[in-house]
């Protein structure tokens, strides 16, 4: 896990978000997390189990265990 603190502002994002939280998706992004996990289900619901510019939208509450193990 790394904690990215902004997003590069040069970089655009054309996802429908509102302009508060197009940084927290375009840290995901830049910084090649696989995942970002919310609890904004307002702005990011209908991203939930979608992968959005290469980063998979989950809620914070679920477990992403099966996700992150090794096969």
């Amino acid at each position: 896990m790394e904690i990215i603190s902004e997003a590069d502002p040069s970089v655009e994002c054309d996802v429908e978000l509102p302009d508060k939280d197009k940084p927290i998706l375009m840290a995901a992004v830049s910084s090649k997390a696989g995942y970002l996990l919310t609890g904004d289900a307002h702005h990011f619901g209908r991203f939930f189990g979608q992968t959005v510019l290469g980063v998979k939208i989950l809620r914070a509450r679920d477990d992403i265990a099966p996700l992150t193990r090794s096969p």
